[in-house]
């Protein structure tokens, strides 16, 4: 009996947690967050032509527009944004971090039929390495998903970019073209920039700006991002 009535309130509980979360504009500001992103697309081809390809990498790309210019955060994150861990250098942005804290009740390992793993964010700070690692990914996932939906497989990546000389063995961007080829990569699998931030201390060993944080929703799978999408 105390059994029954357990899952009886868990089940009352599950569904009063999905109609008072469900947000009725949800799918409408997503809707327009995606529309600002085409048009950011439109622009950063815009000023691919007025700057050109030729110029050095990437520090020959800072006037009129800087080499960050191109990945401007043109969607947006349709719940809160919150800096997390470290004040200082390592910290990061997440969104919809109040989403990820609320306390739920949940089933236990015996009754939750549901898939054993959901990754709602990933972070990575690999020092250069990240373009390489992303382009394995993608690969690998396009590989294993040719007939179905090719899209990263987690709600959200928190990553530092390095645009800085390779190390040993690994691929870092060394022009425009290339720089940007990666960049719709990710745009392509599903990947939507909300928020960047300068790692300034980063900058001052090149007097440039080389190092930024990025923050991107994976804004078309919602099996991926149920936190985001509900």
């Amino acid at each position: 009996m105390s059994h029954r009535l357990v899952t009886i309130t868990f089940i009352f509980a599950t569904l009063l947690l999905s109609v008072f979360s469900n947000d009725p504009h949800l799918n409408s500001r997503l809707a327009h967050a995606e529309k600002l992103w085409k048009r950011s697309i439109k622009a950063r081809e815009e000023m691919a032509q007025v700057v050109g390809y030729d110029a050095k990498f990437p520090d020959g790309y800072m006037n009129p527009f800087n080499v960050w210019d191109f990945a401007r955060p043109s969607f947006f994150c349709p719940h809160d944004l919150e800096r997390v861990g470290s004040i200082s250098d390592g910290g990061k942005i997440i969104c919809g971090m109040s989403r990820y804290e609320k306390e739920c009740p949940g089933p236990s390992s015996d009754s939750n039929k549901a898939r054993e793993l959901i990754v709602y964010s990933f972070g990575m700070d690999i020092e250069g390495a990240e373009f390489d690692a992303l382009t394995s990914l993608i690969e690998s996932v396009k590989e294993q998903r040719k007939n179905g939906n090719a899209t990263l497989p987690f709600g959200q990546l928190l990553v530092e970019m390095h645009l800085k000389k390779a190390p040993e063995g690994v691929t870092v961007p060394n022009d425009l073209r290339s720089w940007l080829k990666w960049w719709y990569s990710l745009e392509a699998m599903g990947l939507r920039p909300v928020s960047n931030e300068d790692n300034w201390i980063g900058d001052r060993v090149y007097g440039m700006p080389r190092f930024m944080e990025y923050t991107f929703i994976n804004a078309m799978d919602k099996e991926r991002n149920l936190l985001l999408w509900t």
